[in-house]
């Protein structure tokens, strides 16, 4: 298991996993803190889950003929840490995209990003399938649906629509392979034919699904 941040949504199944099974866990420092003083994560017996903690251009291989790299893209702490005002956007490692690697391919993962900048853009150059975050097409639309009163960026995501938002800023990777992956309910791209799905299609972008193969 490899973790790229905090959020519930990325820890909480490993309580589904604690049955007798053996497995190692692979995340930052900050995420392995979150697991070690949650006394609920007690329930994994440690001499069956393993804890690995990674580093930005820290290489590892969970599985053979694979190479995994972390780096980090902006993002915020978890909602449930927050203490008083609302953290800014930033690079402080809470949040981490990973780098597959198999031979001369090279894969990146990125399901929680919080902004589009230029370091994002040279960690991502030679990537030749790119999988993004792809939570909210733009930043208000909970507020909008009346099922949330926090935006996009609120939350440490990108919206993809916007002068700011991934659809443009990611324009110029090399990237032959583009896939939205993490959506909210909320987002157009989850209706077939909508606008926003036709345009994003347009721009070379897959929307992805469960069990959807990103190589075929």
């Amino acid at each position: 298991m490899v973790l790229t941040n905090g959020d519930v949504d990325h820890i909480g199944g490993l309580l589904s996993l604690r049955e007798g099974h053996s497995f190692n866990v692979w995340a930052n420092k900050s995420v392995l803190q979150q697991l070690r003083s949650n006394d609920i994560f007690g329930v994994l017996d440690p001499d069956l889950v393993g804890l690995h903690e990674i580093s930005p251009s820290f290489d590892f291989s969970p599985l053979p003929g694979l190479t995994f790299s972390s780096f980090e893209v902006p993002g915020k702490v978890p909602l449930y840490l927050e203490m008083g005002t609302a953290p800014a956007v930033e690079r402080r490692g809470n949040t981490i995209g990973i780098h597959v690697r198999s031979g001369a391919t090279k894969l990146s993962y990125i399901p929680g990003c919080g902004a589009i900048d230029a370091q994002l853009l040279s960690d991502l150059a030679d990537t030749d399938t790119l999988l993004f975050d792809g939570t909210v097409w733009s930043d208000d639309e909970m507020r909008e649906a009346g099922v949330g009163t926090k935006t996009g960026k609120r939350m440490g995501h990108v919206s993809i629509s916007g002068n700011d938002g991934s659809l443009q800023g990611l324009q110029s990777l090399r990237a032959t392979r583009r896939i939205y992956i993490h959506l909210n309910n909320t987002n157009p791209l989850l209706v077939q034919g909508s606008q926003e799905r036709l345009k994003t299609e347009a721009q070379g972008w897959k929307i992805g699904f469960d069990g959807m193969d990103v190589f075929s």
